[in-house]
């Protein structure tokens, strides 16, 4: 079920996917990197922040989840 859920978290923001694909790090977080294609995008307006607040939230969740099943 939580394979299911973090599938469905990556579906569901795409976009902020292939934002994250312009990242300079592979394991930007995108919250102060430099280079973060994400943040690039919300400066530049073609992502709403508060888009990215939402994906933040629900990866949290399933992060919970999961510590909870485990």
């Amino acid at each position: 079920q939580l394979m299911d859920q973090a599938d469905s978290l990556n579906v569901s923001f795409s976009d902020i996917n292939e934002f994250a694909a312009n990242c300079q790090f592979r394991d930007c977080t995108h919250k102060k990197e430099p280079n973060c294609g994400v943040l690039s995008a919300i400066e530049d307006g073609a992502l709403d922040e508060a888009r990215l607040n939402s994906y933040f939230k629900l990866q949290k969740e399933i992060a919970y989840m999961e510590k909870k099943t485990n």
